[in-house]
């Protein structure tokens, strides 16, 4: 039970993924028969992905007897609450129907494996030909429901094509390392996030329009309140009127001179202040931009350093005109001179030990020269999965890498694999 609650989540995502893909169907059904009550076209959609999910915490046998009990909850709520549907109820819920007999099966498979590309491509089909449907006039109101599926629909297909991309690269190893798996992960989001505010570009420059202006009113509130604590510079009526301002003495109550030039200035002053602020506010949030760009720098070049400690690519180039000239230098002298003897095992070096056991090997297994180490360790049959992966790392730390090994790795991986190869 612990192991299938550590698995629990990614399979939950894999049922999300199922459930989002026939989505469609069930929310165009639904704004068709039911237009008037969208609760009724997400309801099964949630109580399938739950149910689904519920489902793998259930032993193999048990799993099939669980969906059909949550396909019968599904015809009986239909009949009971999608009434007025009519016959139009099937198509709301046949979809649902349809995913949770198609959960059981699909939890054997490994995680991300659960579906194959046709299906995911199937699934972004029908999210595609439900948009077009969905501009007609008769299906006002579903847009905004499908692009809630869709969406998470893409992000789940990304991280699909990502995992499975590496798992197919290692060839034949369990999985990619934490750091690479972290690393690409990370893109992958960054790439959906690109996608995203691309797509959205015209109601983001909506969002910014409408920032702009209120930027705007609030300079202007800012001038207004300024140009309140300015006395009144009018003189109303003949008689009266004293104050600092003597404009009733001249015709018509004209505004003095010298009231004129403060009020000019108090324009320029909050003009001023507001621009102050503003580059304030421009200033800090670069600062605060910058800050974040190079912590994001310095976090993918952490990445990438950790992922070029543990991945090894184990594809070695033809091309390596150093190893070419070396080995046709040693088949000339070998050709010329008498076959040197070996150097006693004990003479050797670490990596030399393990590299000879690797030699020792091939002689056994010709056949897998043109292969990869790895390839020709995990292929081979002779050895047992973890021996053959153990075989291969401590070769490739050895053959590739500058990671010293020690005598007594060597020796413990002979005595490990000289009981199945005989050496």
């Amino acid at each position: 039970m612990k192991d299938r609650l550590s698995i629990l989540p990614m399979k939950a995502l894999a049922a999300l993924a199922l459930v989002l893909g026939l989505s469609p169907v069930t929310l165009t059904a639904g704004c068709c028969f039911l237009p008037d009550a969208p609760i009724q076209w997400i309801v099964p959609l949630l109580f399938t992905w739950v149910w689904g999910s519920a489902m793998f915490l259930l032993p193999g046998r048990g799993r099939a007897a669980f969906a059909a009990c949550g396909a019968a909850a599904l015809a009986l709520g239909g009949l009971l609450w999608y009434r007025a549907a009519g016959l139009g109820m099937i198509l709301i819920l046949a979809p649902c129907v349809f995913a949770l007999f198609m959960l059981p099966p699909s939890y054997a498979r490994l995680v991300w494996e659960e579906w194959t590309p046709g299906m995911w491509i199937a699934g972004g089909l029908l999210h595609l030909i439900a948009q077009i449907v969905a501009s007609r006039p008769p299906f006002d109101g579903l847009m905004p429901y499908l692009r809630c599926a869709f969406l998470p629909y893409v992000f789940l297909l990304l991280l699909c094509f990502n995992r499975t991309g590496l798992r197919s690269g290692m060839h034949g190893a369990a999985k990619a390392p934490a750091a690479l798996r972290a690393r690409n992960t990370l893109l992958t989001v960054a790439v959906f996030l690109i996608a995203l505010a691309a797509s959205l570009w015209e109601r983001m420059a909506v969002w910014a329009d409408a920032a702009w202006r209120a930027i705007l009113r609030a300079i202007g509130a800012v001038i207004d309140a300024f140009m309140s604590l300015m006395p009144e510079t009018g003189v109303s009526g003949g008689g009266g009127g004293g104050g600092m301002d003597m404009s009733g003495l001249a015709e018509g109550g004209e505004t003095s001179p010298l009231a004129e030039f403060l009020e000019k200035v108090m324009i320029v002053a909050a003009i001023l202040l507001g621009a102050a602020v503003l580059v304030l506010a421009v200033r800090a949030l670069a600062k605060k931009l910058v800050r974040l760009v190079r912590k994001i720098r310095e976090r993918l070049r952490a990445y990438g350093m950790h992922a070029a400690e543990d991945y090894v690519d184990e594809a070695e180039s033809t091309l390596n005109w150093e190893e070419k000239t070396k080995s046709l230098r040693e088949k000339i002298g070998k050709s010329f001179s008498r076959a040197a003897r070996p150097a006693p095992w004990e003479q050797l070096t670490g990596p030399q030990r393990v590299r000879r056991l690797y030699q020792q090997y091939l002689k056994k297994r010709p056949e897998m020269k043109n292969k990869t180490a790895r390839e020709a360790l995990t292929e081979g049959g002779a050895l047992k999965k973890p021996q053959a992966f153990a075989f291969a790392s401590l070769y490739e730390k050895a053959r590739y890498s500058d990671h010293d090994i020690s005598a007594s790795e060597a020796d413990e991986l002979r005595k490990t694999v000289q009981d199945t190869v005989k050496f």
